[in-house]
């Protein structure tokens, strides 16, 4: 499952699988192992039968599971649940999806070694991006600010302070709509960046709404719990007392002989 993190290329030669996200999102400060659910799909334009796996540079970082299987015409699909042991995340870690079309008389084991994978237009491999609930909100934070106001009222006092004319006016408006087109296209970027955001922290507060349920059916076990001890430590007190009031009386009705 490891592989070294220099080895890690973004290559899809052939579109075999798709996953419903690239971007794995982990909520590190909840108390337990931050969990994020990862579905991979055989693409919709594939009939072939599909191995895959999943490899990392942090094996005893990550808990996948499943973490290799395959994708044909009656499981076309499966849901992968990433699991970060401890919380302990660090931004050079990696994860990765490879994907190769099993020929006849080809296991899942056996095809992972075949020749075949030494060739990387026979293997599609997609990284995913890793990050966590915190880091996210401060990049956001920062793509928040008003660059593209900032940038405007730059490109009007060019415009304004410029005095070329003819060819030059030309180049120079040219020059001017390249950086406006450089600048949309990371615009476009930072809205994609941030609509996944959005998705992953829906999805943690999905989690922890979870969580919260299960505490409090816990919360409400231990109390009906403890309702019931007191209660039985209540009743064997009360036969306790009993017991001790009946004593002395039973004890001057013996005779020692």
């Amino acid at each position: 499952m490891a592989v070294e993190s220099n080895n890690v290329q973004v290559i899809a030669p052939q579109q075999l699988i798709s996953l419903d996200q690239t971007l794995i999102c982990f909520d590190v400060e909840q108390p337990t192992d931050a969990r994020q659910k990862l579905v991979i799909g055989r693409s919709v334009a594939s009939e072939k039968t599909i191995s895959w796996r999943i490899r990392t540079n942090a094996p005893t970082r990550y808990c996948v599971c499943p973490n290799s299987g395959i994708l044909d015409s009656s499981t076309p699909s499966t849901t992968i649940l990433v699991e970060l042991v401890g919380n302990r995340y660090n931004p050079h870690h990696k994860l990765i999806v490879q994907a190769i079309e099993m020929l006849p008389g080809e296991s899942s084991k056996t095809v992972w070694k075949s020749e075949r994978v030494r060739n990387v237009e026979n293997v599609q491999t997609m990284q995913l991006e890793l990050s966590t609930t915190l880091l996210n909100l401060d990049r956001t934070q920062y793509l928040s600010t008003d660059l593209a106001a900032q940038r405007s009222a730059s490109l009007s006092s060019l415009l304004e302070q410029s005095s070329t004319v003819g060819e030059e006016r030309v180049k120079e408006l040219e020059s001017l709509l390249a950086m406006l087109q450089s600048d949309t296209q990371q615009m476009q970027k930072n809205v994609e960046q941030t609509i996944r955001l959005k998705e992953a922290l829906q999805n943690n507060l999905v989690a922890r709404n979870d969580m919260k349920l299960e505490l409090q059916k816990k919360i409400f076990e231990l109390e009906e719990k403890e309702k019931s001890l007191l209660d039985k430590v209540t009743k064997e007190e009360a036969e306790l007392k009993q017991l001790s009031m009946r004593s002395p009386v039973q004890g001057e009705q013996c005779v020692v002989s």
